[in-house]
């Protein structure tokens, strides 16, 4: 078994849908990545020690997903190349409204992205319990169907105007060779760190046209790797982090002759320990075999009310997934139904065991007799948006946006009638039908526009 490390020191847009268009139930055949599989499985356990609570996740992907973005010299200037597939499929065609023209290769590490919810909060995610995320996810967000290129972004948000989710992002560079998950909060402003030092710098490009950061030559090697020899992990980091390259100024490189050239490389970010309740979430990352082994440990009670759901034993809490992997970003990565987080409560889910001890001392989950392992099944949820869900038509700049289809749920789900899960399985076949059986989730978005389709856009009349 070959381990590609190990660090000691976690987006969601849940897809339901019942089509109600009379289509055949048969994916598209190119609504995938070839050889993508169309659902992957998380393999999860939960402890507690009545101080911190640890959740261990395993998930199938390469562990060569961890190498994120690059800034590299071509032509006589920089370019960023990375990002998604639908970014580079945006760049072999030439269409900006798809996405950036710029990045002509695919590199993107892997992310898994955990959502925290309280179901008992006046400040809880609205109906996460049963669309999960998916309520999140519009079609005005970047790579949606009522999205254009002069929008920018448009990160996802709560879009009821309140609530709030704790959101863990565990990163496979950016923050997992600091030995961390990125601490976040889930809001009506997107994605907002809590408080401290961030894990990771973006590396931009000066006025002059040159990467704000390149390697230090005092570290050998040069100011920069050339494209084809890049190392593994391509990283540096401000010097907090043992074992890494250091990054450089370019001011201070360009004082020290730094002459570039074409085919130089530098990487994308800068890594650091993060800190303050930025840092709350540890995390020991471990890729070997084509599957990565996470644990993700944070104390129940961390003090930061603003930033941070309170844990506290007896209560049951939400939980969703979100997996980007295979060098996909945006929409295209997997989703996970809601579950719930047992914390000494009854009930079906994932159940944290309550063990001896305080503090981050990670227990042993290896016997699952002790530690049971929940099985969560994810799925790519094509353009599903919380629009086409409830069959909303949405205003754009004074126009009125046409619907396709419409959700055969849609007044279920509007009017909290109606879970995801009691008309939908993920997978066919699954031992425990729901109560309406409207097909299973992996089958049904991909007529929703896979991967490599464009995405839809639709013809906008006055209203």
């Amino acid at each position: 078994m070959r381990a590609r490390f190990v660090t000691a020191v976690a987006a969601c847009a849940v897809a339901c849908g019942c089509l109600g268009d009379g289509a055949v139930d048969a994916p598209a055949p190119d609504g995938a990545i070839p050889g993508r599989p169309t659902t992957v499985a998380l393999r999860i356990q939960a402890a507690h020690n009545g101080d911190t609570l640890f959740l261990r996740v395993r998930f199938p992907a390469g562990d060569g997903d961890a190498q994120h973005e690059a800034w590299r010299r071509a032509g006589g200037a920089w370019r960023l190349e990375g990002g998604g597939f639908r970014d580079r499929q945006a760049a072999l065609d030439g269409d900006g409204d798809r996405g950036d023209v710029t990045r002509v290769s695919v590199a993107r590490e892997a992310e898994l992205s955990v959502l925290v919810d309280d179901p008992a909060s006046a400040g809880r995610l609205l109906n996460f319990q049963a669309t999960g995320c998916f309520g999140q996810c519009h079609d005005m967000q970047r790579q949606m169907p009522n999205w254009r290129s002069s929008d920018g972004p448009r990160p996802m948000a709560v879009w009821t105007g309140t609530g709030k989710g704790d959101l863990w992002i565990w990163r496979g560079q950016r923050s997992a060779l600091a030995g961390f998950a990125d601490d976040l909060s889930f809001t009506p402003a997107g994605y907002v760190p809590d408080a401290g030092e961030s894990p990771f710098t973006p590396v931009s490009l000066t006025s002059t046209g040159l990467p704000s950061f390149v390697f230090d030559p005092a570290g050998g090697g040069g100011f920069a790797r050339s494209w084809t020899a890049l190392p593994d992990p391509f990283v540096f980091d401000d010097r907090s982090l043992p074992g890494f390259p250091d990054a450089l100024a370019i001011d201070s490189a360009m004082l020290l002759s730094y002459a570039p050239a074409d085919d130089d490389a530098v990487p994308a970010q800068v890594l650091a320990l993060p800190g303050g309740s930025r840092a709350d979430v540890s995390a020991i990352s471990l890729a070997s075999d084509g599957e990565w082994d996470v644990v993700l440990s944070r104390k129940l009670a961390t003090g930061d009310a603003t930033g941070d759901l309170q844990l506290t034993s007896g209560n049951p809490y939400g939980l969703a997934f979100a997996l980007h992997r295979d060098g996909a970003d945006g929409r295209d990565h997997y989703v996970s139904l809601p579950i719930t987080l047992l914390l000494d409560t009854a009930g079906e889910g994932v159940t944290a065991i309550a063990v001896a001890g305080t503090g981050a001392t990670t227990p042993s989950f290896s016997d699952e007799g002790v530690f049971p392992v929940t099985e969560l099944a994810l799925f790519l949820p094509g353009v599903t948006s919380f629009d086409w869900l409830v069959g909303s038509r949405t205003t754009r700049e004074g126009f009125l946006r046409t619907v396709d289809v419409v959700h055969g749920g849609a007044f279920d789900v509007a009017s909290a009638e109606r879970r995801c899960r009691d008309c939908h399985t993920v997978r066919a076949g699954e031992p425990t039908p729901p109560v309406e059986d409207a097909g299973p989730l992996d089958r049904l978005v991909l007529r929703r526009g896979g991967v490599f389709e464009p995405t839809p856009f639709f013809e906008e009349v006055s209203p």
